[in-house]
């Protein structure tokens, strides 16, 4: 009889732990069996600040990068397009940025006056990121 009791528990300890593995077996294959949701990969809007494609405009692109090299090739570009500029001089320092322009000689002192405003106005619009002064001199 002692045989018989020492075997009661073991056999129902077995039948337990077989009861617990085939109830989380069968509660694993009933959420892995649900139909396949698609998830839809969310981006960050387009908002075309500065010409990016993302919302953070300090993240480099191969369009834009902020640097100093791509900044004067920008303001020389601006400043070609403006009449009146015989020869400009860029110069960078921190939030800076330091134009000198020569007028073309055949222009009056309201002209030269004129292209400084028209300059300058240009510059910090195009430029925010940079407190710009611009110098003239013929």
């Amino acid at each position: 009889m002692r045989l018989n009791r020492s075997v009661l528990p073991l056999k129902s300890s077995r039948m337990l732990l077989l009861a617990g593995i085939l109830l989380l077996a069968a509660s694993s294959a009933a959420g892995c069996g649900q139909p396949d949701h698609k998830q839809q990969m969310q981006s960050y809007g387009h908002d075309g600040y500065m010409g990016l494609s993302n919302s953070n405009p300090n993240i480099p692109n191969k369009h834009s990068y902020l640097n100093y090299g791509s900044d004067g090739k920008f303001v020389g570009e601006l400043i070609k397009k403006m009449d009146g500029v015989q020869k400009s001089w860029i110069h960078f320092n921190g939030e800076h940025l330091v134009v000198h322009l020569t007028a073309k000689p055949d222009m009056s002192d309201a002209q030269v006056k004129q292209l400084q405003h028209k300059a300058e106005e240009t510059l910090q619009y195009n430029m925010p990121r940079y407190e710009v002064r611009v110098k003239t001199s013929r």
